[in-house]
């Protein structure tokens, strides 16, 4: 009576290469399959690299499309500064101050 409420012994676990690599098929898949994925993935020429690569094409791609809006718009610029009368009017009244002959300047000081 006594022994059926006692725990019956149970070792440890113990390191089994038998259970462990007992199905060899699973570990030369294993053996073969890691390297070529860790190198697929990891290698110079891997898929992460590839990503990477591809989201710096991205980012130069769009620097380089605002970099030709840019030089579009200050060729516009030139070719009004060197042809437009009106322009070139503008630009010495509001940055260098010129008015014309007869005209009077009034400066307007702005309340804070």
């Amino acid at each position: 009576m006594d022994s059926q409420y006692l725990r019956k012994y149970r070792p440890a676990f113990r390191f089994s290469p038998k259970k462990m690599f007992g199905n060899r098929n699973l570990v030369v898949a294993l053996l073969v399959g890691i390297p070529i994925v860790s190198f697929t993935l990891f290698s110079p020429r891997g898929v992460v690299k590839r990503v990477s690569l591809d989201a710096e094409k991205s980012r130069l791609t769009e620097q380089v499309a605002a970099a030709e809006r840019e030089q579009a718009l200050l060729l516009q610029q030139s070719r009004d500064l060197d042809h437009d009368l009106g322009v070139i009017e503008k630009i010495a009244r509001e940055e260098y101050g010129m008015i014309r002959p007869g005209e009077t300047v009034y400066k307007v000081k702005k309340e804070k």
